[in-house]
């Protein structure tokens, strides 16, 4: 039983890790593939592991780069959300404020206050 927690914990280890590394716009079947196991398996081994989903590591991920964009950049919102892969940016914005608890224009006017 020990030897199946520590590699449920692995392999939530090495998808975050992977997530990290700028992946986040990758489907979970990418990191699936890059760590040669199914999809469900994958969101198994991360959801018993963390107790979310492969899908909210992804979006939470996105998330922290487009406030990053928004800190750092002038870049409209419509411009952010179609460099994250959202081809709508009502979605994009919507998701944002789901994640966040704020638009993505008043995350941005809290910090350039």
């Amino acid at each position: 039983m020990l030897t199946i927690y520590n590699q449920t914990e692995r392999i939530s280890s090495n998808f975050k890790k992977l997530i990290f590394q700028n992946n986040f716009l990758e489907s979970p079947s990418f990191f699936a593939k890059k760590l040669n196991i199914s999809t469900s398996h994958l969101n198994d081994c991360v959801n018993s592991n963390t107790g979310k989903s492969v899908t909210y590591w992804l979006q939470n991920a996105m998330i922290v780069e487009a406030q990053r964009l928004l800190y750092y950049t002038d870049n409209d919102v419509k411009e952010i959300a179609y460099n994250l892969g959202f081809e709508d940016h009502s979605y994009f914005s919507r998701l944002f404020k789901k994640i966040s608890n704020e638009t993505p224009l008043s995350f941005r006017r809290k910090f350039r206050e």
